[in-house]
Parts: structure tokens; C-alpha cells; sequence
């Protein structure tokens, strides 16, 4: 059997097969090649991964390894023209620094320090980065959303667009890729239209200092292009048609791809099973008599929550659930199959066993609750630490629509289109891909960065390989592909 993660079509077949029974291989029997493709200007067009940043951060080793820089390095090998990237300069190779691991805790998770010396960053208030100016294929931009391309303001208000561009510019980010004038392009957009909302748990209130906070109207989706919001799929669609259009007006050839399932990054995914190993292997559960159950189903009542629906045996860990279009503080147990804590709440991992996700003493702090005659304090693990199974269910719904909306323009531009959403999961189910051993598996598997987002050198090396195949199989070229293993490209780096 045959997966190409790079082939539009019957994709609805195809994610209802056995992913771990299937070995994904470029096709044998390939179409009837196309006119010669002009790849003497490759520009690539997308976010953080399309830049390289990785480790949590964008730094030039990680430009270096960017999977359009590993592209156009065996696009010239076919005849290529040459690729520009908007490199940090040596003496600032550290760009807007990163993490690293400097230890173990003793549960065996990693130390992650910042990364702070040889820094490209000029104004530590605004974030700027010493800008480039030079040639540049590369127009990746950490953070960029479909929701915010046609939007000119943007281009200062993101310090990675502004660098790219002349001093006090606005332009549109669609104005600047298709200035460019591509005679080829790679285009990965629209993941973070949907992870900003998943990596803050859903919470309206967990934003960025210095952002704008979501308006209840405008969450948990925007048709406004909120901040933190999920973007609304007809105003992404009407975006992403936009840029694909401009892209392709004077006749260019391109990729476009789609985006992963938000559960198969290590970001949300890995926690729990951490919690889960240092309990012995099973998720830890909070046993209870009757009469413990009723008070403190009462005191989360007394104190304006939800009833947390606590009962005598097991329970779980309470976790919040508020919407604030409600009004109501709502609560329940969490599910750790399908709830996820997230890695940004690490830190918070120890206090479950002090009362954390139940209730914590009431040391008088607060003074609408006195003390007694709460003795207790409802303590449901907050919102922005966990993206609940209903968060998870709303961000693949609208990714669904997303990668609807990539397809359909693919297949109505003649482009060619990498299914990075099965690839991603069937590295997760199998971890092997090519003939590569690699995971989704945190810190370990060599696939995720430190940030549990973005990729390793070896994890872009291997997506570079996705979209040669999908240019090939439907331009009918014969771009060498990387031999990942020979090249060795590294991992994780280790103290």
C-alpha cells in the first residue's frame, strides 16, 4: 500500500486506513511531466517553521536548517537559482535567543534555560531585531497567521516582519512575498490561526504581555482576526485565496500544505504522560469518601464554581472550563485521555500533590472568602494550563476547514500540496518515515525542538523531503531528494 502525503486526493480514504500498516513512498508510476519548472527564483512563504525557529526561538543555526533553505540546496542540484535567507549576522547568531538544556530535574524532565548572550535583539521593550537588508527568498515570519496577511499595520507590529522590511514600512505580507516576483514558491500558512488559541489553553485572559485582550464576541473565534482567537474560516478563506492568487499571477508553480493535528505536537501532548511516569505509569487519580465528596462539591458551589461532580472512589484532578461568554465559573474532572495539560504548565506539575486541581488551604488572603468558615479553597487547575477535550474538538474542527480550504486551492490552482497532517500523524503512529528512525516523542523522539512545536535540523531535513516529493509527483521533475541519514543532521543538543 501506497501513502503519499504529498497526493490530493481520496483523502478521506485514506485517513480512515491503518496508518501503521502503511509504508509512505514516493510513487513509482509519475505523471506526465509538465513544461520544465523555472526554479531560478525559489521563494518560500509561511511562519515560524518556515523560518527555522526552533528551541523557542529564531537563531541562525536554526535559519541554516530551515527545510526551504534544505529545499533549495537540492532544487540547485536540478538547476536551481540561487536562495537568500535574512541570516543573523555572526556576532548576533543567537537572534532573539533561545532555550537550551542546562540539566535534568529529578523526574527526569529537562532545565531549560534562555539563551542570552550574542542576541540580535535592539530594543528589549519592543522586541526589535536588527533588521536585514539584502537579498531574501526566505519570507518566513514567526507568528503570522492567514488572519493577518492582507492586514499593512502588521508589518510593525511584528518585530520578525519588521526586519525584513525597510525602516517605518507598512506593507501587506501578501504585497511582500509576491513582490518577490516568484518564478517558484512553498507556501505552509494557517497553523498558528489555530495555535495561539491551543497553547494558551483556550483562555481568553492568558495573552502576551503587551497584546490586546480577545472581546467576548470575538472568542473563542474571530472573524476580526483577534489576537488568541480562532480566525473564522470564510475570513481565512478569503485571505488565503488572496495571497495564493497574487503568488501565482505571473504564472508561478508552487506547494502548498496543510496543517497538523494540534494533537500531535509534544506541546500538548507530552504532560501527561510525565505526570503519569512519576505516579508509577497510571495518571494519579484523587480517591475519596462519600462525605469528603459532598463538602467539597459544596464548597465549589459555596464559592460561586461549578459542581465539580466529585464522588466516593477515584476521581480526577478538577481542571477549569470557563467561557466567558457565559458568566459562570465552570469546572469539571478531567479526562487525562483526551484533556490535555499542557507543557507550559510544567511548573505546576508538583503542586498536584499539595492540593492543586482539588482545593488548597484558605490562608485568609482573600477577603470576600474569610477564613473560617472556608477552611478550603477551590483550586481547579487554571484554564490556560490545560486545552480541554472540547478545545481539542473546536481546533480540529476549524483545522478541518482550514485544510479544506488548502486543498481546494491547490486543486483549483494546479499547485502541487504536501498532506502534512497525515505525515505528522503517521510518524506519530509508526516512528519511522523513509527510512528514518524519528518521533513525536518530547525531547527524545528527534522530530520536536525543545519548544515542543517546532522541528529539529534532522525534523525540517525530513519535511523538505515531503515537498520535493509533492513537486515532483506533480511537476513531473526529478529533484533529488536528501538522504537524511547520511547527512546526520542533529537533534536535540544536550547538555
Amino acid at each position: 500500500m501506497k501513502i503519499n502525503f504529498y497526493k490530493g486526493i481520496a483523502y478521506a480514504t485514506l485517513v480512515s486506513l491503518s496508518l501503521v500498516a502503511c509504508k509512505p513512498k514516493l510513487d513509482a508510476d509519475m505523471p506526465a511531466s509538465k513544461a520544465e519548472l523555472d526554479l531560478s527564483n525559489y521563494v518560500s512563504v509561511g511562519n515560524s517553521l518556515t523560518a527555522g525557529y526552533a528551541d523557542g526561538g529564531l537563531y541562525r543555526d536554526a535559519q541554516l536548517n530551515s527545510y526551504p533553505n534544505f529545499i533549495a540546496q537540492q532544487m540547485q542540484l536540478a538547476g536551481g537559482g540561487t536562495f537568500a535567507q535574512p541570516l543573523f549576522s555572526e556576532t548576533q547568531a543567537n537572534g532573539s535567543g533561545y532555550l537550551k538544556i542546562t540539566g535534568w530535574n529529578t523526574d527526569g524532565t529537562p532545565i531549560l534555560s534562555e539563551e542570552t548572550t550574542n542576541l540580535a535583539v535592539v530594543d528589549a521593550l519592543t522586541g526589535q531585531l536588527a533588521r536585514h537588508e539584502g537579498a531574501n527568498n526566505n519570507y518566513g515570519v514567526p507568528g503570522i497567521r492567514v488572519a493577518d496577511v492582507n492586514f499593512a499595520p502588521y508589518a510593525q507590529l511584528n518585530p520578525y516582519f519588521e526586519r525584513l522590511l525597510p525602516a517605518g514600512t507598512q506593507k501587506t505580507y501578501t504585497d511582500m512575498v509576491s513582490g518577490a516576483n516568484p518564478t517558484f514558491f512553498t507556501c505552509w500558512l494557517g497553523n498558528n490561526d489555530v495555535l495561539g488559541f491551543a497553547t494558551r489553553g483556550g483562555d481568553p485572559e492568558a495573552n502576551p504581555v503587551g497584546s490586546t485582550p480577545i472581546p467576548t464576541s470575538e472568542f473563542p473565534v474571530s472573524a476580526l482576526g483577534a489576537d488568541g482567537a480562532i480566525t473564522d474560516s470564510a475570513f481565512f478563506a478569503a485571505n488565503y485565496k488572496a495571497l495564493v492568487d497574487k503568488l501565482t499571477a505571473n504564472g508561478a508553480e508552487g506547494v502548498l500544505a496543510t496543517i497538523p493535528d494540534i494533537a500531535s505536537i509534544p506541546y500538548v501532548t507530552t504532560l501527561n504522560g510525565i505526570i503519569a511516569d512519576g505516579a508509577g505509569g497510571v495518571f494519579p487519580v484523587v480517591p475519596l469518601d462519600a462525605t469528603t465528596a459532598a463538602t467539597l462539591n459544596g464548597l465549589y458551589m459555596a464559592t460561586g464554581y461549578s459542581n465539580p461532580g466529585f464522588v466516593a472512589g477515584n476521581n480526577y484532578f478538577v481542571i477549569s472550563i470557563d467561557d466567558p461568554n457565559t458568566g459562570t465559573i465552570e469546572v469539571r474532572q478531567m479526562n487525562p485521555a483526551t484533556d490535555y495539560i499542557l507543557l507550559s504548565a510544567q511548573g505546576l506539575a508538583p503542586q498536584l500533590a499539595t492540593g492543586l486541581g482539588v482545593a488548597l488551604p484558605n490562608n485568609g488572603s482573600n477577603p470576600s472568602l474569610p477564613n473560617p468558615p472556608f477552611t478550603s479553597l477551590p483550586a481547579p487547575l487554571p484554564n490556560w494550563a490545560v486545552l480541554s477535550a472540547e478545545e481539542v474538538e473546536l481546533v480540529r474542527t476549524y483545522t478541518g476547514y482550514y485544510n479544506d480550504i488548502i486543498r481546494k486551492t491547490a486543486e483549483d490552482k494546479g499547485l502541487a500540496l504536501v498532506e502534512s497532517d497525515l505525515f505528522f500523524d503517521y510518524i506519530k503512529a509508526t516512528k519511522t518515515i523513509d527510512g528514518v528512525s524519528i518521533s513525536s516523542d518530547f525531547i527524545s523522539g528527534g522530530l520536536f525542538s525543545v519548544d515542543g512545536v517546532h522541528l529539529t535540523p534532522k525534523g525540517y531535513a525530513i519535511i523538505a523531503n515531503q515537498f520535493i516529493k509533492a513537486i515532483n509527483y506533480t511537476y513531473g521533475s526529478a529533484i533529488p531528494l536528501i538522504d537524511v541519514n547520511a547527512k546526520n543532521y542533529r537533534t536535540v543538543v544536550f547538555p
